[in-house]
């Protein structure tokens, strides 16, 4: 049905809902508008008069915040719905500081469900604790990878932090372009270089790295020093 998000919100409105206040009413059509477009918050309008206490919420902007909240509910509900191919396959939600945190898990296609009119090339991997940083990282070494965005949230301890960090240390020495805040990546997605077919980032040599064992016996030499040991051992026992 086209427009259903706003059939529904017009249908709600127009409906007396028994034991809901006009408002309360409002804040579920608002919801319903909102579950299946973006939202706006400059948009949002309200037909409730400013004053009206829902539950010690009288604010018009702390309502749309809510409504903005419920949205968000309703949208992670839908995602995990297995009528609806469960795009969401993991929900975990914690009480921090006072707030309501909720984390996901998902198959990785959100993208192209978003925008289907985009042919997408897509290649979607595991989970970061399920080995996904280490697939990134794979990749890196073998050159298929020049620029790496990684958002983390820096005030939660990630669980994988040291495929993190392992992950962090393979883009610097392969000297791919590699940010994990927004600011950097406006940076880099403004660059000229960006754009720029002709750009190819330096690739550093580590042949010396490589080849600082070449000619040096070292299995030979070990070899060597565990036979002395052995025999010294032997001449320690038979005396």
């Amino acid at each position: 049905m086209k427009n259903s998000n706003e059939c529904g919100y017009t249908l709600i409105m127009s409906t007396e809902i028994i034991g809901l206040s006009h408002l309360e009413r409002e804040i579920i059509a608002n919801v319903v508008r909102y579950n299946i477009r973006d939202f706006d918050y400059d948009m949002m309008q309200l037909e409730t008069e400013a004053g009206q206490d829902l539950a010690g919420v009288s604010d018009r902007t702390a309502i749309t915040i809510l409504i903005a909240k419920l949205t968000a509910i309703l949208r992670l509900a839908n995602s995990m719905d297995k009528t609806h191919k469960s795009k969401l396959i993991d929900c975990r939600m914690a009480v921090r500081e006072g707030q309501l945190v909720i984390t996901t898990g998902y198959k990785g296609d959100l993208v192209e469900e978003k925008h289907p009119e985009i042919k997408w090339d897509i290649t979607i991997l595991k989970s970061g604790p399920l080995g996904g940083d280490q697939q990134i990282g794979s990749r890196i070494v073998e050159g298929e990878i020049d620029y790496l965005f990684f958002f983390t949230d820096p005030m939660t301890l990630q669980p994988h932090d040291t495929d993190v960090k392992a992950l962090t240390r393979l883009a610097g020495v392969e000297n791919i372009v590699f940010c994990c805040n927004r600011s950097t990546a406006d940076h880099i997605i403004t660059s000229p270089l960006f754009t720029d077919p002709t750009y190819e980032r330096i690739h550093p040599d580590y042949t010396n790295y490589t080849q600082r064992f070449e000619n040096k016996g070292i299995i030979s030499e070990a070899v060597e020093q565990v036979k002395k040991r052995r025999n010294k051992s032997e001449n320690n026992i038979s005396k």
